[in-house]
């Protein structure tokens, strides 16, 4: 019972994992209302991941009690995480500049919008 109560989280993830698969094979349809949700989730925790390292990184370093090492390590840290995230934004606009044209022009017509509220 020791062993349940510690595993319990894991056992209760691999129990909705199994209930995604079974849903998904009976509930075909289903997808369409569940994936707008996953994927905001996903998002969310994907922005969520880098400032989370980077704050556990700054509590240990504070409880540190040595403060000229504290401060040379939270100033790397720093660093790393502010060009992490400056190179990672420069590389998405690159990304989304020179591969625009990859993207279907019939979900970004937006010369003919105004023909969708013409009345027929």
């Amino acid at each position: 019972m020791k062993h349940l109560k510690n595993y319990a989280s894991y056992l209760l993830l691999l129990l909705g994992i199994a209930g995604g698969i079974v849903a998904g094979i009976f509930f075909p349809n289903t997808a369409l209302v569940t994936y707008p949700i996953g994927q905001i989730y996903f998002n969310i925790l994907f922005v969520l991941i880098t400032p989370l390292v980077f704050f556990s990184i700054v509590t240990a370093v504070f409880s540190n009690s040595r403060s000229e090492r504290t401060t040379n390590i939270l100033s790397k840290s720093f660093t790393v995480f502010f060009l992490f995230s400056l190179v990672s934004s420069i590389f998405a606009l690159i990304i989304g500049v020179c591969f625009f044209d990859l993207i279907s022009n019939s979900t970004l017509n937006f010369a003919n919008s105004s023909t969708m509220f013409k009345e027929n």
